[in-house]
């Protein structure tokens, strides 16, 4: 047998070389992924009425899409590690209900959304894990937002969009928030608190001048929504949407984002039910989905039979806006 081998390895390099004498070429380089379509769409407009800090709207956004395209990962999403904590996956669930959710937070009065929806999932996730209680963790999202930016060391931040923006209304995505996560940590609160009013004293030193109390050690990147070939939004098939509630149940809040329209929620105080299906592909505000009801009824959304879903159900997202926002500070979409 090991003779044999030998003749077939023999006989294939030999075949490979006859064949291919261009063996000896250099290997291929490395390439620039393509840009995310969204991101594309987004630049040209990039200074539109709500595609940037939310400037002029009811309240503030500050979503950039992400350049990456993660469109390889739709139809192969992440599967959760660890302890499968799910198993039948029930019809309706609320991380509330499992205490793993720390107070809602209120990014105003700037564009802060993609920061406070990572250190949502991640505070979120630090409680599932049992490294912390749920009352005992408060991340800073000035410390993340702020030095995204704001590092005056060469290579040591992200470029700035709008040079007539402060900081903090420049926005920001996932992708930012993990490579920061990554490389600094997540600081306290109380070391780097965020600011209530436009005016505000801005943290001194460099990232590193404060201590991390979180590391981030990895993150699931899901790939889901986007758009096809044909710029069709792309909507979740079971086996997605079953992903996400895998993470959810295992890992805590999800981060995802989604266009903020305020017309968009309905009227019904007893619902505050989110639907809107005209923007395509554009987003312009993050937040995590902590929970779902699949029996959460259509005629919830609006009474126009025409601004609804088309079937049952909902997921229950825990917005960055405050408790008074809302369902003390939640939503159903």
């Amino acid at each position: 047998m090991r003779e044999l081998v030998k003749k077939f390895l023999w006989s294939t390099a030999i075949l490979s070389f006859l064949l291919a004498p261009a063996a000896f070429a250099a290997e291929p380089q490395p390439q620039d992924a393509p840009p995310s379509q969204e991101f594309l769409d987004w630049e040209p407009e990039r200074d539109a009425p709500g595609r940037d800090g939310g400037t002029g709207e009811a309240y503030r956004k500050g979503y950039i899409p992400s350049p990456i395209d993660w469109s390889h990962l739709t139809d192969n999403p992440a599967r959760p590690s660890g302890p499968d904590r799910s198993g039948e996956l029930p019809s309706a669930y609320d991380l509330r209900s499992v205490n793993w959710l720390p107070p809602v937070r209120n990014q105003n009065p700037f564009g802060t959304c993609w920061a406070h929806a990572a250190l949502g999932s991640s505070e979120s996730s630090a409680i599932s894990q049992g490294i912390t209680g749920v009352n005992a963790i408060d991340l800073s999202e000035l410390h993340m937002a702020y030095f995204v930016y704001g590092d005056s060391r060469s290579g040591k931040s992200f470029g700035t969009y709008w040079a007539n923006k402060g900081i903090l209304d420049q926005g920001g995505n996932a992708d930012q928030s993990i490579a920061f996560m990554s490389r600094q940590g997540a600081v306290a609160e109380a070391d780097c608190p965020y600011p209530t009013s436009s005016t505000y004293t801005a943290p001194s030193g460099t990232p590193e001048d404060y201590s991390p109390v979180l590391q981030l050690r990895e993150a699931y990147s899901l790939g889901l929504g986007g758009a096809d070939e044909n710029d069709t939004p792309k909507l979740m098939n079971e086996n997605q949407r079953n992903t996400v509630k895998q993470m959810i149940m295992q890992h805590g809040a999800v981060q995802i984002s989604y266009y903020a329209g305020d017309g968009a929620y309905s009227p019904n105080s007893s619902t505050t039910a989110y639907f809107d299906n005209s923007q395509g592909t554009k987003t312009n505000h993050a937040v995590v989905l902590v929970g779902w009801d699949d029996n959460f009824s259509r005629t919830n959304f609006s009474a126009s039979e025409s601004a609804r879903p088309e079937k049952n159900g909902a997921w229950l997202v825990r917005n960055s806006w405050g408790t008074w926002w809302g369902m003390a500070g939640y939503f159903w979409m």
